[in-house]
């Protein structure tokens, strides 16, 4: 009886929906904030919520990507433990993007929020980069997820 190790568990269908969808949006915005911009180059009236608009829509588009990347990472490995760091790195980068939405539009204080997003940020990283080489150490397969 020969096992493979090298099979991978397959991609799960939710997550190919959720992909797609986040995708769709990040598109989305990305059409939406260039066409803004388009306006207001030739709109001959400065209107400052414009700028603050597209730069939410920039920050959309980068935690729409921020979370596929991650459904890519983690959509293949097993084990609760796993699921839950994958569902906390997903919160945290929504939490990443409220906040920044927050200093966009002014609402809170900039120095407080940058050092919030800076901490989550690198609490996302370590988890990121730390949960494949603890797979790795403990000679599971990182890639499909044993």
């Amino acid at each position: 009886m020969t096992s493979n190790k090298n099979t991978s568990k397959p991609y799960p269908e939710i997550l190919v929906h959720t992909d797609r969808l986040l995708s769709l949006v990040a598109v989305l915005c990305l059409i939406l904030g260039g066409t803004l911009l388009i306006i207001q180059i030739w709109d001959e009236n400065f209107q400052n919520w414009v700028w603050k608009l597209v730069g939410n829509l920039g920050a959309m588009i980068v935690a729409c990507m921020a979370l596929v990347g991650i459904n890519q990472m983690f959509g293949r490995m097993r084990g609760l433990f796993t699921r839950a760091i994958h569902f906390v790195i997903a919160f945290g980068i929504t939490a990443c993007f409220i906040v920044s939405s927050l200093v966009i539009w002014g609402a809170t204080e900039t120095d407080a929020a940058l050092k919030t997003i800076g901490t989550i940020v690198v609490l996302l990283l370590v988890a990121c980069i730390g949960i494949p080489i603890s797979k790795m150490a403990s000679g599971n397969n990182a890639s499909s997820g044993n």
